[in-house]
């Protein structure tokens, strides 16, 4: 279960942390980037409380500190299939002393028909989750994202 929450936590910094690196890194393309990212993970596995999560997340970095994060897709808890449908707003910043990217979640919008409880999604995308991301570029478009809680990753950027 640890495993599978780590897996998915990890897959949505590596979406984020593209983002990032490619917004921080070459300002001079635009004022907005936009990836994607799938979570496909079980939470509570084989407990009462279980929930499948597949949704598809999409990040928007802005060179001001900004940032969306939108979330849409399914989830399934207690034989009961839910929509998720949500966004998170957030802010982002290079700490001076040591080049680390701070990213802090800061509101969620809900539309109408997203009806997975907040307890079943879970809180890594809620208000206040902070995240720590190193970045790296390998070479022309390719970064190397570090979390120091999850897995490295290596992307390609355009």
């Amino acid at each position: 279960m640890k495993i599978t929450l780590l897996s998915a936590l990890g897959c949505a910094l590596v979406g984020g942390a593209v983002g990032l690196a490619i917004c921080t890194i070459l300002t001079h393309r635009g004022d907005a980037l936009a990836c994607s990212t799938e979570f496909n993970f079980i939470r509570n596995q084989g407990r009462a409380s279980e929930v499948k999560v597949n949704a598809i997340a999409q990040f928007y970095f802005h060179k001001d500190g900004t940032g969306l994060t939108t979330y849409k897709g399914a989830a399934s808890a207690e034989g009961r299939n839910m929509i998720i449908d949500r966004d998170v707003d957030f802010s982002w910043h290079r700490r001076d002393d040591d080049n680390v990217i701070v990213l802090t979640y800061t509101k969620t919008w809900r539309r109408h028909n997203d009806n997975t409880p907040d307890t079943q999604w879970g809180s890594f995308a809620r208000p206040t989750a902070r995240y720590y991301l190193t970045l790296s570029e390998l070479s022309p478009s390719v970064w190397l994202i570090q979390d120091r809680l999850y897995p490295t990753y290596v992307c390609r950027g355009e």
